[in-house]
């Protein structure tokens, strides 16, 4: 994920981040992750776009 977040890649996630947050999976950390570094998501038709704002 630090090279997805460093080099500005695009990041998109197949599942709805809030139904994963803090269930202790490695899904659930790297949203985690995400999140801690200024990501956002925004639903985009059943995909989610991680976004830092």
């Amino acid at each position: 994920m630090d090279i997805e977040t460093s080099s500005g890649r695009e990041i998109y996630l197949s599942h709805n981040p809030e139904n994963y947050i803090g269930d202790g999976s490695f899904y659930s950390k790297e949203i985690q992750y995400l999140m801690d570094n200024g990501y956002k998501f925004d639903d985009e038709g059943g995909i989610w776009h991680a976004i830092r704002r």
